[in-house]
């Protein structure tokens, strides 16, 4: 189906969402780069926002029966996208006052088999009308993903000041700087790193940091650029289609 919607008789451009996308598009399919424009995803600082977080926290961690001093990591879409090394990983640091909260479309019995095993704390949680409550209920958001063209979630729990681990496989980390408003990782299943970046976020004046610089990034990633991308992109094919029609 993909070989055939990327069938050069079909397309007089394609779009996508990352670097890593475009590049996996043009390795794949043959895609031409000239063919080949990348408009990322943005993100709404004023639905997404720290003020919202703040607003929402406490009857969000309250509706869990999460603790003041609990540091909770929360994760956000299909297991793929690196729950199982989450859940290992998060593990691995051995502290009992962390817990995980993990949202998608897949099913909650394997995984806290797993998360019991280990002795972490994992709530599966999908009945949320609001997202943001999730990200409000988080201290950090993880995603450990071997594969995600952007990774949304990720721009979004940033936007409202929670810091990100995420990996140098999701899209979006080409907006980052690791160590410095995220963390990327190399290897989405090296347990022992997400580990590590467990313990070293309990500090919260390292998740201070780390959120005030990512807060700083977002703000200025708003839809508003994308959308004029867009329009740009559509006024250049129909320059060129009106153009070509002319001389037939």
């Amino acid at each position: 189906i993909e070989r055939k919607r990327f069938a050069p008789q079909r397309y007089k451009s394609v779009v996508a969402a990352s670097e890593l996308s475009a590049e996996g598009i043009a390795r794949t399919y043959g895609v031409s780069r000239d063919r080949l424009t990348v408009i990322r995803h943005g993100v709404d600082p004023a639905y997404f926002s720290p003020g919202q977080r703040q607003a929402r926290r406490k009857n969000a961690r309250a509706r869990l029966d999460l603790a003041p001093d609990e540091l909770v990591f929360t994760y956000i879409g299909d297991s793929w996208k690196g729950l199982e090394f989450a859940i290992r990983g998060i593990a691995v640091s051995r502290s009992p006052k962390m817990a995980l909260i993990a949202a998608g479309p897949f099913r909650a019995e394997k995984y806290a088999a797993l998360a019991g095993e280990l002795g972490l704390r994992l709530i599966c949680e999908n009945d949320w009308s609001d997202i943001r409550d999730l990200f409000s209920a988080g201290d950090i958001f993880i995603n450990p993903t071997p594969m995600d063209t952007f990774g949304l979630a990720v721009l979004e729990a940033m936007a409202m000041g929670l810091p990100v681990i995420t990996t140098k496989y999701a899209g979006v980390s080409e907006l980052f700087k690791d160590g410095e408003n995220a963390f990327i990782l190399e290897r989405p299943w090296d347990t022992a790193a997400i580990a590590g970046l467990a313990a070293l976020l309990s500090d919260p004046a390292c998740r201070e940091r780390i959120s005030g610089r990512g807060i700083e990034l977002a703000a200025g990633l708003s839809w508003e650029k994308p959308a004029l991308d867009h329009l740009t992109l559509y006024e250049k094919l129909i320059k060129k289609f009106a153009k070509n029609r002319s001389f037939c």
